[in-house]
């Protein structure tokens, strides 16, 4: 057994047990129809656990406000990496993810820190 797998198993076991429930839909675009000049977007909802952490004054950026929240969510509980199409809903708030941080050990995702905006 490689060290990321034991961290994943690991992040997967601490964000499920202090984390709440949260939907992240994800969004893929689908092909391009020239005649309506829309692309089709296909929708996939994943009830996943996550844990809120509010912004730090050092974490403020161009991107980043200081009224932002953080979501730390495991990645083995995602199909694959969130994009910044995606939406993350809790308890009837509707977030757009505004960055992505993701904490790797051997080029495999261990979690994903999510910059949440309401």
């Amino acid at each position: 057994m490689s060290l990321s797998n034991a961290l994943r198993r690991t992040a997967n076991k601490l964000v499920k047990q202090f984390g709440g429930e949260i939907t992240i839909q994800s969004v893929s675009l689908g092909e391009y129809n020239a005649m309506t000049g829309t692309a089709e977007e296909t929708i996939e909802s994943n009830a996943v656990s996550g844990v809120f952490e509010d912004v730090n004054a050092s974490e403020v950026n161009d991107l980043v406000r200081g009224d932002d929240r953080k979501l730390l969510v495991a990645a083995a509980e995602l199909p694959g990496s969130p994009s910044l199409r995606d939406k993350v809903f809790v308890e009837n708030v509707t977030y757009q993810i505004v960055q992505i941080k993701t904490i790797e050990q051997a080029n495999e995702p261990i979690v994903y820190q999510l910059f949440l905006r309401a």
